[in-house]
């Protein structure tokens, strides 16, 4: 995109609002009027409606738009046209098949295995074509058309396990068909199994972008340098769990993201404490979250992880219920109907009339319990006052009660006495004072104007008369208001007095009748004690009479239950009523019932968890919104896949790492690429033969393969291009495609097909987070560094090979739990050299790669020192030990040799894998083991066997040679070579360049060396190791640092140890 219209992408961008926090604050509106409903297994889903208001969403402009969807048609365009042709040629191919046995799944697996439960089928050779968990297949008995379509569970070497259906009648049925040692044949029915990925594909490209909005979605997968960066970082302050800075910071960003966060997380860095404090904080702040990965054990950890967290209500999604593991399966869809559907309640079922029985049982209990108490109290009080009115003496005694009395009455006449004192002085005040006015009067009826005037002044006898009678006025009103005073302290006392009386009298009257009232009381209690007591044995509460403690916390258990009892009734009561229960049909009762809890678990599930595939397969989630995509493991993710779930979100914070192994892609797929691409370069250029095609398109594949497995391969891709050329399928249904593609690539250029075929394989195989990683701002990315999982000797064996030092472990905590490594490989690594060894080569195995018998017995006597090691220290419980190797065809020798299935003679060790490390799904151990299988420098004329390896069973001993592969397909039966003397496999130099690439991908070599938690054991040939150069951008050759961390002791390397035998350290 031109700097210009970048500028306004990155302006359209920043129009998106804010984070998803405002869905909790998401008003429930007419837009949620138009929401539809799925029902499946009891569960009701809301469908996802573009119209409700969402977390953000870009509007763009029109030239913005424009260059988005042109990107995207360059980028993703070819990978939609082949894969349209690809599901047209599967369908053009023939069906392929097997013939084998029914073996019985709990004599094949242990019977702690899930897979015990399914249909076991033996075949009489491995299936022709790539088979992945949930892809279905038919089985029908031999010779008979009567087929059965069931889903695949698992595939391994020449054993298929099939899904039995849910239904327990229908399972019977089918186990009584297909009994153990019936012969049936096993087809396929699925012949293009990135059908979910092509669909999802083209409604991409088709201007769908689901629910975040399509321009934020194409921007993610075509352009991530123009996404949107956020202001600023909240702080993380970590309350839930234990965060390291950069765990800190990982949580920050992808909380502030507004689009899209990427998240490098090396193995042992804490991918999964992040996810889980992330989900618990978007779950917090009302989004709810998508949790995908490409293998379930990645989500199985962070359900784990999030188990009891307040506030999240997780959904685990899978093909079948029962092949979850067992400490989370009740997270799934059959866990919740188990926890919530199989007690749902109808009034014929509900449990209204037995606690109603019940309540009124606690109901009587209680009151017995409650009357027996209060009456015998009553009787006790009683007896006791009859006890004390015969023993004690009277309370108030004769003289007391007579001094009370005269004490009460000489206050009351002392007061009187002041009130009569009182009313004399008023008497006597009142006569002087009318003696004077008296005088005044007559005075006054003589007197003159000069008499007058004196008298007003104050002068004189008349003015002088007028002063004293003011004085004894005052005098007077003086008195009365003291007389005032005593009168009503006397009505005072006299009140006291009498009352006074009163109560000495009642005191008199109650002691001369107090016995009497004791008995007659006692009297009163006796028949409803009696009543009480008959009363407490018919509630069956006879034992408590005498215990008074035991009786009151009876009773407190009792109001306890009651209230529970009674707050159950009314919330039945109200269920019935809001459901609409009647009680006069029970069957459509509990379909009401039923689909009413469903609606009430959607609305209340906020994680929904599962692999990218298990989404796309049902269709309840796939109708969901999600506010945030949190993509685990992403580097195995390619984008077709990723835009399963990632339609269905509104932001997408995705965990991957890059050195970590990319998305495995069917070989069958890729081959279909290199075949049409050859058919289309056949018919443009003349004097070129099919095979010469073949050939010359091979560059893409030869520089990742090795180079002795290239004529393998190149013999099926002939196979299959001769199939559609001579079968029609090509110039019918392929051909008219494939050259639109070709005829859009642009003119001048050498090598058009070759450019076709690069721009078809690159999104098809890419991953979707290496893609981003690449071109994102760094501030839309954040790489945690230090890992706390294994002991630092195993991560510094790619600490700077892989990581260019990017990859610290920090000092051990103290009190960390000791390892329970073998103690012959007690240490952190060690590398078992077999240079020394009689015969370490390896034999090719036609396309499953290479065997090393020596190397399988070693790991055959490594895990047998271990069980008697472990045996002869009386361990309880088992130890998880996994075996890894480069090779399919090596793994299954090793496999073979300890027993798969079920490991008879391990019975302390758990094997969680013994497979390819490309076929790793994430399994654990405690200790790993890890088999190089390649060794160079071969003596010229030691041969490789006639036939595979895996074909000869256990013990016997391989012959020299194999067949092999030509241009037009296998060789002859009786031509044979001796593969062994290849120039890429003999001489004493340096290896060339295609021998064992696999063994030189630092992914392969990081994902096998970090897989165990506590020892890491390495078989190889020690020789043939330190000659390969290791990866090419790797500033340091893993090798090279492997012997030097030898040299140091970082390290322990023993050259001639051998099964039962102890080895020496170098």
């Amino acid at each position: 995109m031109a700097s210009a219209s970048g500028g306004e992408f990155e302006r359209d961008v920043q129009r998106t609002g804010q984070d998803a926090s405002g869905r909790a604050d998401r008003k429930e509106g007419a837009a949620h009027e138009q929401v539809g409903r799925y029902r499946l297994d009891g569960l009701v889903w809301r469908r996802a409606d573009d119209d409700l208001p969402g977390f953000s969403g870009v509007i763009p402009t029109p030239r913005s738009d424009d260059e988005l969807r042109d990107a995207a048609r360059r980028r993703y365009g070819p990978l939609r046209a082949f894969l349209d042709l690809a599901e047209r040629c599967a369908a053009a191919g023939p069906t392929a098949w097997r013939a084998g046995v029914v073996v019985s799944g709990s004599r094949w697996f242990p019977s702690a295995d899930p897979l015990s439960g399914e249909l076991v089928v033996r075949l009489d050779e491995p299936l022709p074509f790539a088979a992945e968990e949930g892809c279905l297949l038919a089985v029908c008995p031999d010779g008979k058309d009567e087929r059965t379509r069931l889903m695949l569970a698992e595939a391994q070497d020449d054993v298929v396990v099939l899904m039995l259906p849910d239904d327990a009648d229908r399972a019977a049925e089918l186990r009584r068909r297909f009994a153990p040692g019936t012969r049936v044949v096993v087809a396929q029915t699925e012949h293009f199994r990135l059908r979910p990925h092509a669909q999802a594909l083209r409604r991409f490209l088709d201007g769908d972008g689901g629910a975040g909005g399509w321009a934020n979605l194409a921007a993610l997968l075509c352009q991530p340098d123009q996404l949107a960066t956020p202001a600023e970082l909240p702080e993380v302050i970590p309350d839930r769990r234990p965060l390291g800075e950069d765990q800190q910071r990982a949580v920050a960003g992808a909380l502030a993201a507004p689009h899209a966060f990427f998240v490098h997380a090396p193995p042992g860095t804490g991918r999964t404490q992040v996810i889980a404090e992330l989900v618990t904080r978007l779950t917090a702040r009302g989004e709810r979250v998508l949790l995908t990965a490409p293998n379930p054990l990645a989500v199985d950890d962070v359900l784990r992880r999030l188990a009891g967290e307040p506030g999240v209500v997780p959904l685990r999604l899978s093909r079948k219920d029962a092949l979850v593991a067992e400490d989370v399966r009740g997270f799934t869809k059959a866990g919740y109907d188990a926890m919530l559907l199989k007690d749902v309640r109808t009034p014929a079922n509900g449990g209204v009339a037995r606690w109603e029985q019940r309540l009124a049982r606690l109901a009587e209990e209680r009151a017995a319990l409650v009357a027996w108490q209060d009456v015998n109290a009553e009787h006790a009080a009683a007896r006791q006052e009859l006890d004390d009115a015969g023993q004690d003496e009277p309370q108030v005694d004769a003289e007391t009660l007579r001094e009370q009395r005269e004490h009460s009455a000489h206050r009351l006449n002392l007061v009187r006495r002041q009130t009569a004192q009182a009313a004399a002085e008023v008497t006597k005040a009142q006569g002087g004072e009318l003696a004077v006015e008296h005088s005044l009067a007559v005075r006054r009826g003589r007197r003159g104007p000069l008499t007058w005037l004196m008298e007003l002044i104050g002068m004189g006898p008349a003015g002088k008369m007028r002063s004293a009678w003011r004085g004894i006025h005052r005098k007077r009103m003086l008195a009365v208001e003291a007389y005032i005073a005593v009168a009503e302290r006397y009505d005072e006392e006299l009140r006291r007095h009498e009352t006074e009386v009163d109560s000495l009298t009642d005191r008199e009257e109650r002691e001369r009748n107090r016995a009497a009232d004791a008995e007659r009381t006692l009297e009163s209690v006796l028949p409803r004690l009696e009543e009480a007591a008959d009363r407490l044995q018919r509630a069956g509460a006879e034992h408590l009479r005498d215990d008074t403690g035991a009786a009151l916390l009876r009773i407190a258990e009792l109001e306890t239950e009651e209230a529970e009892l009674t707050k159950k009734l009314e919330l039945q009561r109200r269920w019935f009523e809001l459901v609409g229960l009647t009680g006069r049909e029970e069957a459509r009762d509990r379909e009401r019932a039923r689909a009413a809890v469903g609606r009430a678990l959607s609305g209340a599930v906020n994680l929904v968890c599962g692999t990218t595939t298990a989404f796309g397969a049902d269709p309840d989630c796939l109708g969901l919104d999600y506010d945030t995509l949190i993509v685990d493991d992403a580097n195995a993710v390619t984008a077709a896949e990723f835009l399963i779930p990632g339609r269905r979100a509104r932001r997408w914070i995705m965990f991957g790492d890059e050195n970590a192994l990319p998305p495995r892609t069917a070989s069958e797929d890729e081959h279909r690429l290199h075949a049409m691409a050859a058919l289309h370069r056949t018919e443009r250029t003349s004097g070129r033969t099919l095979a010469d095609a073949v050939d010359d398109l091979a560059g893409p594949w030869r520089d990742a393969e090795d180079g002795e497995l290239g004529p393998t391969r190149a013999a099926e891709v002939l196979r299959l291009a001769s199939g559609l050329r001579d079968g029609g399928a090509w110039a019918n249904e392929l051909r008219g495609g494939y050259a639109e593609q070709f005829g859009r690539l642009p003119g001048g250029q050498d090598a058009p097909e070759a450019r076709l075929v690069t721009a078809i394989r690159e999104p098809l195989t890419a991953s979707v987070f290496d893609w981003c990683v690449r071109n994102v701002d760094s501030r839309l990315r954040c790489r945690l560094i230090q890992q706390r999982r294994m002991p630092a000797e195993m991560a510094e064996l790619v600490r700077v090979p892989v990581y260019r030092g990017r990859y610290d472990t920090p000092a051990p905590e103290s009190g960390e739990p000791a390892g329970t490594a073998p103690a012959e490989f007690g240490d952190p690594v060690t590398f078992l050299d077999t240079t020394a060894a009689p015969e370490p080569w390896d034999t090719p195995d036609g396309a499953a790669g290479f065997v090393n018998e020596l190397e399988a017995d070693w790991v055959r006597g490594v895990c047998q020192q271990w069980e008697e090691e472990l045996k002869a220290g009386g361990a309880n419980g088992r130890r998880r030990v996994g075996v890894l190797t480069f090779y399919p065809a090596q793994a299954r020798l090793i496999r073979r040799k300890l027993g798969h299935p079920r490991y008879p003679g391990f019975g302390h060790l758990e094997f969680t894998v013994v497979d390819s490390i490309d076929r790793l799904r994430g399994q654990r151990a405690d200790v790993m083991i890890v088999s190089f299988c390649r060794a160079f420098g071969r003596p010229a004329g030691k041969g490789a066997p006639e036939t595979p390896v895996s074909a000869v069973p256990a013990g016997a001993a391989p012959s020299s040679t194999a067949p092999r592969p030509t241009a037009t397909g296998p060789a002859p039966a009786g031509e044979r070579v001796a593969l062994a003397d290849s120039p890429l496999r003999t001489g004493n130099g340096r290896p060339p360049e295609g021998f064992a690439r696999e063994l030189r991908d630092p992914r392969r070599l990081a994902v096998a060396c970090t897989s165990a938690r506590q020892a890491l054991v390495l078989i190889g040939h020690g020789d043939t190791l330190r000659r390969l150069g290791g990866a090419a951008e790797a500033p340091e050759s893993f090798y090279a640092n492997l012997f030097r961390l030898c040299e140091r002791g970082g390290v322990t390397r023993r050259d001639d140890w051998a099964p039962g035998r102890r080895g020496s350290e170098r």
